[in-house]
């Protein structure tokens, strides 16, 4: 059996989730992260008597982020000698301060996270930017790559759909989100490019309230269900991702896999999954961006296939599945 410990039940983790139930009988545990000191300190008893039950039962303990949610199953690893697996997907590596963002803003919660990271029996990177950030932090950490996957099965080319639209897809529920996502960004961009058609997907109520004004080349849509992604991803022509940092970004690679090309910041992992096939702009540039965007319509055909062929040879979820079963075995759990 198998541990898995996670804060939210996110379409990565689900797929990690159904990944592992492929082999291994697992038993999940979400960990509330909370803000207040005694929420904290009452989950954390939570999660110290979950383990007490079920630590002797498992073979190993897969955990999604290093936080304080990982403290105790690496610790209850080292003491019954289970192996213990913590995927870093970027938050637990990462701090910007000017959005307070990243598992790392304070001297505890940091001293948690990097304890958590140094005594695991392995790191999985999501990216090659997470590995070396994480190597930065721990230089004497355990960690191998392992990319996020796309379920090629869902998100693919419905050939006839393409419409001149410009998308992007993120949970923004926060000002924060904001900033970290580039929708600052991609609204001014918008604006002053009132001849193409632009769609945000994920965006609540309240903060599309605090946009004010939307541009009438401007569409917006509320969070909703993962799949439902796929008509969005299918209608576009080109897929931008203007934040702050990224750690890997599904939606951008999903939206590849549905011919969708790429322009991206240089930001993070984005150049890493966009490679060759998008368009790399520096953050804040508008004349660099709406000239990429331009670029990305006039060679559509071109790069929309350079696109699906990236994804489809580096990012699919079948090579997660190989990756995480060989790894596992590797550590002896089969």
């Amino acid at each position: 059996m198998i541990l898995m410990i996670y804060t939210s039940f996110s379409s990565f983790i689900k797929a990690d989730s159904e990944i592992l139930d492929q082999k291994y009988k697992v038993k999940k545990y979400q960990y509330l992260n909370t803000k207040t000191i005694l929420s904290h300190f009452f989950n954390q008893i939570k999660i110290f008597l979950w383990l007490i039950l079920n630590i002797h039962q498992c073979k190993a303990v897969y955990i999604w982020f290093s936080d304080y949610h990982a403290f105790f199953p690496v610790l209850f690893c080292k003491i019954f000698r289970k192996k213990s697996f913590i995927v870093l997907g970027g938050y637990d590596v990462t701090y910007i301060p000017e959005i307070h963002y990243g598992s790392i803003n304070n001297k505890i919660r940091k001293g948690v996270t990097l304890w958590a990271i140094k005594n695991a029996s392995c790191n999985l990177a999501v990216s090659k930017y997470v590995l070396n950030q994480a190597v930065k932090l721990v230089p004497t950490i355990n960690v191998v790559l392992l990319y996020n996957g796309v379920d090629l099965s869902i998100f693919k080319l419905q050939e006839g759909k393409k419409k001149d639209q410009i998308l992007t897809v993120g949970i923004i529920d926060s000002e924060r989100r904001i900033k970290l996502k580039g929708i600052d960004v991609f609204v001014k961009i918008v604006k002053e490019m009132p001849d193409f058609e632009f769609i945000i997907v994920g965006m609540t109520e309240t903060i599309q309230n605090i946009l004010g004004d939307i541009p009438k080349n401007l569409k917006i849509f509320d969070q909703m269900p993962h799949a439902q992604l796929n008509d969005f991803y299918n209608e576009a022509k080109v897929y931008c991702q203007f934040s702050l940092v990224e750690s890997f970004c599904l939606t951008l690679a999903e939206a590849m896999a549905c011919g969708c090309v790429g322009v991206v910041t240089n930001a993070g992992a984005l150049p890493e999954i966009v490679g060759n096939s998008g368009f790399i702009i520096e953050k804040n540039n508008l004349a660099e961006t709406k000239e990429a965007i331009r670029e990305a319509m006039r060679l559509n055909k071109q790069k929309s296939d350079e696109a699906m062929k990236m994804i489809n040879t580096n990012f699919g979820l079948i090579q997660r599945t190989q990756n995480i079963f060989k790894i596992l075995n590797e550590y002896g759990i089969n």
